[in-house]
């Protein structure tokens, strides 16, 4: 029972932070993109790091988890479903942001979070076989970084 729970709270917060991760790829984007962003936000987002936000979430997993060069494929794919899904979700968040302020109310707003929910399990979905490949060419070691720290994808 206690592995079972242990699983669950795994897959809960690599859910997550998937979804945080989407998010985080997407407002940087937004913010970037938008016409409120001056210099002062451009300023703030090249002292952190001058990589798109999303590009430095994949290195810094990459990095982490000493990804030999003979895993380099699996990463690759992991690396790719993370970015189709910030795409995905960037998407769709632009167009439910576009949509006119005078037509919103708290019905549209619920039908938006269901959209974006949804979004979300297509996400995971799109996410485990590239993870479940790569998870499945780790090293132990290198299972154990993710078992054991707050890496998450």
């Amino acid at each position: 029972m206690k592995d079972l729970i242990r699983e669950f709270r795994n897959l809960s917060k690599l859910a997550v932070m998937a979804f945080v991760l989407a998010l985080i790829a997407v407002t940087g984007h937004a913010l970037a993109d938008s016409d409120c962003a001056g210099p002062a936000v451009a300023i703030k987002t090249t002292k952190i790091d001058s990589m798109d936000p999303l590009e430095s979430r994949i290195k810094t997993l990459h990095d982490k988890l000493k990804i030999t060069e003979a895993q380099e494929g699996l990463w690759q794919g992991v690396a790719d479903a993370m970015r189709d899904n910030a795409r995905n979700m960037g998407v769709l968040l632009k167009r439910i942001k576009s949509e006119k302020a005078a037509d919103r109310n708290a019905v549209t707003d619920m039908k938006a979070y269901g959209e974006i929910a949804e979004a979300h399990a297509k996400s995971i979905k799109n996410f485990i076989p590239a993870f479940e490949a790569l998870y499945d060419g780790l090293s132990e070691d290198q299972k154990k970084t993710i078992e054991e720290s707050d890496l998450r994808f």
